[in-house]
């Protein structure tokens, strides 16, 4: 009775033996499996994930187009491959900024409001002085811009006359002519063979002041100091007190 227990009992361990060892079997991979290389996976296997640049390069960066902004679509993301036209390549012979050319629209020569622009008139030649400040060239009265200077009658009148007779002499006076003054005598800039202005010359020798209103004070720092004391009838004239000369006049003519 008691073998045949113990029998039993190793019965029952064998057999739990072995059950535990097919098991363990059935868990434990094969050695082929564990050998398998990446290669040998199957080709159902998602590739791995490029790096941006790799996509960078073999795409090139996908930039936001112009019909993009006007359809509200969300901005791409750069180094995404996307279904789009390659971009049309320009030529750099022939491409000459054609898409500023486009976006800007050409001004419009506008024949109504074009003026033209007249040219100086310039004449030149031997000089007659009538006084201090008007000079005649080829028959045409000029008066000598931006100075006044004083009237032969007035004090100092004939010096500034032979002053500026002095000046001109055996010279080619040229005059580039501006405009007609209040009285239509002839104004322009007259210039000595020698480059030298001559309206400057007879404000520097102080016979002559500068004339804001016509010159803009283009002479004025060329005035010397005793200048407007001197020649105080041609400074009464440009303030436009001229009962001043009225004054003198009546004087001149009561003492003859």
């Amino acid at each position: 009775m008691e073998l045949l227990i113990l029998f039993l009992i190793l019965a029952l361990v064998v057999s739990a033996f072995l059950f535990w060892g097919n098991e363990r079997g059935r868990e434990k991979p094969s050695s082929s499996r564990l050998d398998r290389t990446a290669a040998d996976w199957p080709k159902t296997r998602k590739a791995p994930l490029k790096s941006g640049k790799e996509l960078y390069t073999k795409a090139g960066p996908q930039r936001r187009s112009a019909a993009d902004h006007s359809s509200g679509e969300p901005p791409r993301a750069e180094g995404f491959t996307q279904n789009v036209a390659p971009p049309a390549l320009s030529d750099p012979d022939t491409d000459h900024g054609n898409q500023d050319a486009e976006s800007t629209p050409a001004a419009t020569f506008d024949e109504q409001s074009a003026r033209q622009i007249p040219a100086c008139r310039i004449i030149s030649g031997h000089a007659r002085v009538v006084d201090g400040d008007t000079v005649v060239i080829q028959k045409t009265q000029i008066r000598m811009f931006g100075i006044d200077a004083p009237e032969l009658d007035h004090p100092y009148g004939k010096k500034a006359k032979w002053a500026l007779v002095s000046l001109c002499k055996g010279q080619n006076v040229r005059a580039e002519i501006l405009e007609e003054d209040d009285y239509g005598r002839t104004v322009a800039k007259c210039f000595l063979s020698d480059g030298r202005d001559l309206s400057a010359e007879m404000v520097e020798q102080g016979l002559a002041i500068d004339w804001p209103k016509y010159s803009g004070g283009a002479y004025l720092q060329l005035e010397t100091k005793d200048a407007r004391k001197k020649l105080w009838l041609a400074a009464a004239r440009q303030k436009g007190h001229m009962h001043v000369w009225q004054k003198f006049d009546a004087q001149k003519t009561s003492g003859r």
